[in-house]
């Protein structure tokens, strides 16, 4: 039998008694939905199978949707490259406001850093700690990624339930999954550049994965923009900057950072308004019980100085995994059979001076292009999956 779009629920893809019902497992009503007037249309059919639904959320690059896979009746999320004043919707289409053709070069170059980055994810053997992706595709002048339903809260909803903070054990034990996929993912040359405990979905079954590579992008030379994403505490001190060496030493400070506000109960000092790498709050002076070890390594991922970090996440877990040795209630290593995140060995003599073969020089910053993205996005606007006020 043929599916009918107006019987499923425009947010959890549930089917509906009758149209136009509420819906009975996620409460969702479609006649009290507000669609905003540059985001897709409801029951929209992408690529002749994708079903379009409600807005998750949206950012400076893009806009996520609730969608159905009519191949495979699945729930799935779509992300729609979507730069806001860069580009503007007519209809379902989507065109540069400036018809100029440096604006037009600008984001060709763009549709193609997010279908490469798409790519680059889709081709990933471990998906255990990151979204994965299904499908990607361009259509109505603009690119689209198909990826994982990430059904859950936050970690900081997760902390919010847990008393603020968690022990450092359960912090290293729920995000190990999310750094041994992350090794991978730089091993791919992406740089994710807004890791934080917004982005990171508590599965049903405790286990953790990283989303929203929207601001990710490859560390390629040909490059003539740098969009600017900062998260304040979670961002280091260059990622403000518009000229800066793109690298994975970015995504230590970031994931340094998510593991104090788990064990700490709050965000750290934001970058910019630290002096130097002691004009921070030790978590052991705040009475977070943790070894010295542990603290000096976290302390070291959040070095103002990139240089001064740790300068990849195989480094960085490596070293944490070294210092938490005898911490009560971490889980010990498991074997390549039974272990999510597996396709990335615990050690790996050779990974380090792979990383370092990376293309992490300087771009060349183009003004016009710069000053455009800065004028969008100072702070990273948070894509955010608001299931709560949906899911009972």
């Amino acid at each position: 039998m043929e599916l009918d779009p107006e019987l499923l629920c425009m947010w959890c893809m549930h089917p509906l008694p009758s149209k136009g019902a509420v819906c009975p497992v996620c409460s969702f009503q479609l006649s009290k939905y507000e669609r905003k007037p540059h985001h897709l249309p409801l029951y929209t059919i992408l690529n002749g199978r994708y079903l379009i639904g409600s807005a998750i959320g949206e950012g400076g690059f893009g806009i996520t949707y609730n969608a159905c896979d009519l191949g495979t009746n699945e729930h799935v999320a779509i992300k729609e490259l979507y730069m806001i004043n860069v580009v503007t919707r007519e209809g379902t289409q989507v065109i540069p406001v400036d018809n100029s053709d440096e604006i037009r070069q600008y984001y060709r170059e763009c549709r193609k850093k997010f279908l490469q980055e798409a790519e680059a994810l889709m081709a990933l053997q471990d998906k255990s700690g990151v979204v994965a992706i299904y499908d990607f595709f361009q259509a109505n002048g603009t690119a689209y990624i198909v990826m994982e339903y990430l059904k859950g809260d936050d970690l900081l909803a997760y902390l919010k339930k847990n008393g603020g903070r968690i022990p450092y054990a359960e912090a290293f034990n729920l995000l190990r999954p999310i750094m041994k996929s992350m090794i991978e993912v730089h091993r791919a040359a992406i740089i994710h550049r807004d890791i934080s405990p917004d982005n990171i979905r508590c599965l049903d079954n405790r286990r953790m994965k990283l989303m929203d590579f929207g601001s990710a992008r490859f560390t390629t030379k040909d490059s003539h923009s740098k969009l600017v994403m900062v998260k304040a505490g979670y961002a280091p001190p260059e990622q403000y900057a518009q000229n800066y060496k793109i690298g994975p030493w970015m995504d230590v400070y970031a994931m340094s950072a998510t593991f104090y506000r788990c064990i700490v109960g709050k965000t750290p000092k934001p970058s910019t308004n630290r002096t130097d790498d002691s004009d921070i709050e030790k978590p052991t002076s705040l009475g977070v019980k943790i070894p010295k070890s542990v603290e000096k390594v976290l302390l070291k991922g959040m070095a103002l100085r990139q240089e001064d970090r740790y300068q990849d996440m195989y480094e960085f877990y490596t070293a944490l995994k070294k210092a938490s040795a005898g911490v009560k209630g971490i889980e010990p290593k498991t074997g390549p059979s039974d272990a999510p995140g597996s396709a990335v060995p615990d050690d790996d003599d050779g990974y380090s001076e792979l990383l370092r073969q990376l293309n992490t020089q300087p771009e060349e910053s183009n003004g016009k292009y710069v000053a455009l993205a800065v004028g969008v996005i100072i702070e990273t606007i948070i894509i955010c999956m608001l299931i709560s006020q949906y899911l009972h």
